[in-house]
């Protein structure tokens, strides 16, 4: 019990010492916690969920088609890197100004990351439109899988402006307190794509059968659905964040240098995750087999929901740790990221257990055909077990990035995630290839690359930098 206390109880995690004043109740920061983390986890493996539903529906096509969605993952990694940029930092800087109890310029700075969204969205995808074809050949896109994975990514292009108009919406509602209003619009988006794509990949209810430009298509009705519920939401007076359309709109210099502080850095991560997801595929590319990219494709929709849960946690540690810090009490953020951990950690062994005892079942839900796909299979069923190995590092590790994320703290995740570009692709490379694991060898080193970058962040966390940054 007394074990149980330490690690549950706010006094135990703050000692008298380190408080800067009265400390939230354990029934109040666990209602903080669970407000912000449940909705975001519901919302993160319903995300992942239907993911997996696409990958399913698109393997009844072939593991080609699989192969195919997948190589294009560098290019729509680029593309949305973006956008990311955009969002952490709107949510950065919201959470912020709601935690000093600004909600007309928490509302303002959503309304002026709406505008930059349309001009990313002009800078960005016409030219990614135009050049698909050749950056697909830049991401090492075997010939035989370019004609339909350029088709792909056209189509699912047409319908990213439109997704980028929810994005600064749904990172200023969950930096506002109210992720559940970001999880209904999630939902019924991802129902729509699933919807979709049960019409148009295998020719259902009278509609062509379109394969993988059936996916495109389907994610493309699923983000028009998205940003609709968005706009309702925002334009409603009891919305936590107000999108204003009768007034005037003119660029605000101050919230420009505040989105500054964040969107540089974000964006250069998104560039480097760009940079390793191309290497990366080129690596399984050469080891020439369409079965290990599928198996690797299969993996990485798994990894999305094993890291469901720790994502809710580290975006209530994101959300929670910028609002503390804009009240300038950065002891209650020390108290929620090591509340986010523990529960996380404890949450996270359901997945454990699921996966470990219907590992099989999972894996043959992608694979029907055991006898044609049987080394997809065995691979992918290997790669699962090292994946639930490593799921208390992973956990730990996406926390502390949440917290750092929430902060500010963007010049360290950078630098982390240049680090982990070098370390990760270059194990990729040597326990693939040299050492001859295969495909297995992207999950080794995966698993390394998480067990530094989580050490480098507790490092980071521990030594409180990140309390000092000011948005």
């Amino acid at each position: 019990m007394n074990i149980l206390k330490k690690l549950y109880s706010p006094e135990h995690i703050i000692p008298e010492g380190e408080r800067l004043g009265e400390l939230p109740s354990a029934r109040s920061a666990y209602r903080d916690v669970f407000k912000l983390a449940l909705p975001a986890i519901f919302e993160a493996v319903m995300l992942h969920l239907c993911g997996m539903v696409d990958t399913m529906m698109v393997g009844v096509v072939g593991t080609h088609a699989i192969s195919a969605i997948g190589t294009s993952g560098p290019v729509r990694t680029l593309i949305t890197a973006f956008y990311s940029a955009l969002s952490i930092a709107n949510a950065a800087v919201v959470a912020r100004r709601i935690g000093a109890g600004n909600r007309e310029e928490a509302s303002e700075t959503m309304r002026q990351s709406l505008v930059y969204s349309l001009i990313i969205s002009l800078l960005v995808c016409i030219p990614g439109f135009i050049f698909t074809p050749q950056l697909m050949k830049l991401c090492g896109a075997p010939e035989s899988l370019i004609s339909d994975s350029v088709a792909y990514v056209r189509i699912w292009l047409i319908g990213v402006p439109i997704w980028g108009l929810s994005v600064p919406i749904l990172s200023a509602l969950r930096a506002a307190g109210r992720p559940h209003l970001a999880v209904i619009s999630t939902i019924i988006a991802n129902l729509v794509n699933v919807f979709f794509n049960y019409l148009l990949i295998g020719g259902n209810w009278g509609f062509p059968r379109m394969g993988v430009r059936g996916a495109a298509a389907a994610t493309m009705f699923c983000y028009i659905v998205q940003a609709g519920i968005c706009f309702i939401i925002v334009l409603r007076k009891g919305s936590p964040v107000i999108l204003d359309i009768k007034s005037k709109f003119k660029f605000d210099s101050d919230i420009f240098l505040s989105l500054k502080v964040v969107f540089p850095a974000q964006l250069f991560s998104g560039f480097v995750s760009f940079a390793a997801s191309t290497i990366q595929t080129r690596i399984i590319n050469s080891i020439g087999s369409d079965d290990s990219f599928a198996a690797y494709q299969i993996i990485l929709t798994l990894y999305g929901i094993f890291v469901s849960v720790a994502g809710g946690f580290a975006g209530a540690s994101g959300t929670l740790v910028g609002q503390s810090l804009g009240r300038r009490r950065p002891d209650v953020s020390i108290l929620y990221t090591r509340l986010c951990i523990v529960l996380a950690i404890a949450f996270s062994l359901f997945f454990v257990v699921f996966f470990s005892v219907f590992d099989e079942f999972v894996i043959g839900l992608y694979v029907p055909d055991r006898v044609a796909g049987k080394a997809t299979f065995d691979a992918a069923l290997t790669m699962l077990h090292l994946l639930i190995v490593t799921t208390p590092i992973n956990v730990m590790h996406q926390v502390y990035w949440g917290t750092l994320q929430g902060a500010g703290d963007s010049k360290f995740l950078t630098f982390q995630v240049f680090f982990s570009l070098v370390i990760r692709t270059t194990l990729f490379y040597v326990f693939c290839l040299p050492l001859g694991f295969g495909v297995i060898g992207t999950l080794l080193a995966i698993i390394v690359d998480d067990t530094l970058r989580m050490t480098m962040s507790h490092i980071r966390f521990k030594r409180g930098e990140w309390k000092e940054i000011r948005i």
